[in-house]
């Protein structure tokens, strides 16, 4: 696996461009088709603790699960894509259980996706369920606030998709698979929590836009008709086919 996520990025001046930006459409259609489903869960951590608390655990339950899935795949972005966590063995699931109990994490995450995973039992990270046959209280007002969520995630350009974007660009960064050139001139990742407010905030916006569709480079080992994909959007349209 390469260390560098951004090992075939082409300069022009002093910006990095993603080649995946010769593709024409396919940076816009896949932040739907493929980003929407796959960091998902970030965004359900942002709505239940807010921007920052959110970011932090998401972190850290990547900086656990980073561990059992860098040797299964060859796409570096993998950690944060949630469809890879159907690589995990049953017994790496109870060890990573284990590890989010130890770090605190486990309870909140509990909150934040036992009612998405009630709506999508089949989720990849459905392993934190360990009381089985809980029913979703107050299921139409959840359904509700779940789906004026997505409605704002499936924008590209809005506030919770760049705050997503951001956690996932910035693991990367933390583990040395995403390199931002000084000279880039790009701001620092917290400017984001400014968003939209600052000239910075929405350079950095645009930089993450024109980046994370290449977490979904077939030649990186993501299956674009992976079972999670199909599954999410079919799920979708029965939980409210008017409104998806």
């Amino acid at each position: 696996m390469s260390k560098k996520i951004l090992d075939d990025h082409q300069r022009k001046g002093k910006i990095l461009t993603p080649p995946l930006l010769s593709i024409g459409t396919f940076i816009e259609t896949a932040w739907i088709d493929y980003a929407v489903p796959e960091f998902v869960w970030i965004l359900l951590l942002i709505e239940k603790y807010g921007a920052r608390d959110g970011s932090l655990l998401s972190l850290r339950y990547l900086s656990i699960l980073d561990h059992y899935l860098t040797s299964k795949t060859k796409n570096g972005a993998a950690t944060s894509i949630l469809s890879f966590s159907c690589l995990l063995s049953e017994l790496e699931r109870k060890e990573i259980l284990a590890e989010m109990d130890k770090a605190l994490i486990l309870e909140k995450f509990k909150k934040a996706f036992l009612p998405f995973i009630e709506l999508y039992p089949e989720c990849p990270i459905n392993f934190i369920n360990t009381e089985k046959n809980i029913q979703l209280q107050n299921r139409e007002q959840y359904i509700m606030q779940y789906k004026k969520s997505l409605d704002d995630f499936l924008d590209k350009t809005s506030i919770k998709s760049s705050l997503v974007m951001a956690n996932v660009i910035g693991f990367l960064t933390s583990v040395n698979r995403f390199h931002i050139t000084k000279d880039s001139k790009t701001p620092q990742l917290d400017e984001i929590f400014n968003y939209p407010e600052t000239e910075e905030s929405k350079h950095l916006a645009s930089f993450l836009r024109s980046s994370i569709s290449m977490c979904f480079n077939v030649e990186w080992g993501y299956n674009r008709s992976n079972n999670w994909i199909n599954y999410f959007w079919n799920q979708s349209l029965k939980i409210q086919p008017s409104r998806i």
